[in-house]
């Protein structure tokens, strides 16, 4: 009893946490883009793009996730994918250069991929009709 609560409560924590991230760089795009266009050296074309960045990197890493997940313990990865995650989101707030703004939302995105491909996949092992 005691492990299907502590399984349910990281599931929970992790399911909150992520959103909350996830929520911030939504955010933190948005807020910086009054900022950036004061600055003058960004184009439309260069705002949507690295509103698009995580969203890149979140496609374009799908498949890399799947095959890690299968060579690598979950749990090890989601550690990881969160701790870049955050840090990514963090130094993101702090950046001024438009490339290296986009590396840090590439670098976001590619990450957040993760959980993307992993969420279906915790439902898929742990979620009977029951639970359901």
């Amino acid at each position: 009893m005691e492990t299907a609560f502590s399984v349910d409560a990281i599931f929970w924590l992790f399911c909150m946490g992520v959103p909350m991230f996830m929520a911030f760089n939504g955010g933190a795009t948005t807020a910086t883009v009054d900022t950036i266009q004061k600055e003058g050296s960004w184009s439309p074309t260069g705002i949507g793009l690295l509103g698009a960045m995580d969203k890149i990197g979140m496609t374009m890493s799908a498949a890399f996730w799947g095959y890690l997940l299968q060579k690598v313990p979950a749990k090890t990865l989601l550690a990881s994918g969160l701790v870049v995650n955050a840090s990514s989101v963090m130094l993101f707030a702090t950046l001024r250069n438009c490339y290296m703004m986009y590396a840090a939302k590439l670098c976001i995105g590619l990450t957040e991929g993760l959980q993307w491909v992993w969420a279906p996949l915790w439902i898929a092992k742990w979620a009977d009709e029951h639970t359901l």
